[in-house]
């Protein structure tokens, strides 16, 4: 089921190339969105050994599809996330599920939409989910892996930007319950069990995938209740704005009212004086010009 080729196999080559670029357009995700523990280095070098880490699986097993392969892929860039970085914990944990299943999720949607839509109405080549390529046919290799690299490129600057502008802003631990069933699903970890066990590793298998479901789905949970409180607390605030706003009114009007009593009780005295000096007609001039303008 996993046929082990030579390091030196164009078959070889490809999978160990588009591995490592899809390894390494993960870790640029992380150095966008993460705050670097070693700011001295260079990213590059920094991500250079855990890149490495499958690579070099790779070569010494002869393996480039296996669950064994899958977890020295995926636990490279957990390391990476973990050692090279200096966020709080739960910020980096969440960080990674949600990188490597954004990039999961990505690639299978898209890859149904570009086989059923390209490869086989294009190029006339029959798409059966789950299977290798021919090790021999090397413009099909190419056709149907390229492709997916340069989805996996183009869509990281939009992951960056979902996870600085809500992800990271919200509850991270319902970041992590979605985050694990897509890995789970999609990464094929599971089946690492299964290889190593034979045929209790299956039970295992199961487990772990109905844990990751329960997960999720309390995660759905969790969200819903988040979102319930997000809403009644938009309503208390637009509430509390609508109070803020009349009451600032009511202020305003009184201070109005306050500035016009004022005034008037300026007038009075204006006009007291002038009877009282016995100015008639100045007064009923005053009061006459009072008139118009309050006119």
């Amino acid at each position: 089921m996993f046929p082990k080729t030579s390091p030196f196999e164009f078959y070889f080559i490809f999978f160990a190339v588009t591995h490592a670029l899809n390894e390494a357009s993960v870790l640029f995700y992380y150095r966008r969105t993460l705050t670097p523990r070693f700011t001295q280095i260079h990213p590059a070098l920094q991500n250079l050994p855990f890149l490495l880490i499958p690579v070099c699986y790779k070569v010494i097993t002869g393996e480039v599809h296996s669950p064994a392969h899958i977890f020295f892929l995926y636990g490279s860039m957990f390391l990476a996330c973990m050692i090279l970085y200096r966020d709080k914990i739960m910020q980096r944990i969440g960080n990674f599920f949600f990188g490597v299943a954004y990039s999961l999720l990505a690639e299978n949607i898209l890859a149904y939409i570009y086989c059923f839509g390209i490869l086989e109405l294009w190029f006339g080549i029959p798409f059966i989910p789950n299977s290798l390529a021919d090790p021999k046919d090397i413009q099909k290799l190419c056709i149907t892996g390229i492709p997916f690299v340069i989805i996996q490129f183009l869509l990281t600057p939009l992951a960056i930007i979902v996870w600085k502008k809500y992800l990271s802003k919200i509850n991270l631990k319902i970041v992590i319950q979605f985050g694990l069933l897509t890995f789970i699903s999609f990464s094929g970890f599971p089946y690492i069990f299964p290889n190593l066990l034979g045929r209790p590793g299956w039970i295992l298998a199961f487990l772990c995938l109905l844990v990751s479901v329960v997960v999720f789905f309390r995660g759905v949970i969790q969200l819903q209740k988040l979102f319930r409180q997000s809403y009644f607390r938009e309503k208390e605030q637009k509430l509390l704005k609508q109070h803020l706003e009349d009451f600032e009114k009511q202020q305003n009007d009184s201070l109005q009212l306050r500035k016009q009593n004022h005034d008037m009780s300026g007038h009075m005295q204006a006009v007291s004086y002038l009877i009282a000096e016995g100015k008639t007609e100045e007064a009923l001039r005053y009061i006459e010009e009072l008139k118009q303008g309050m006119g």
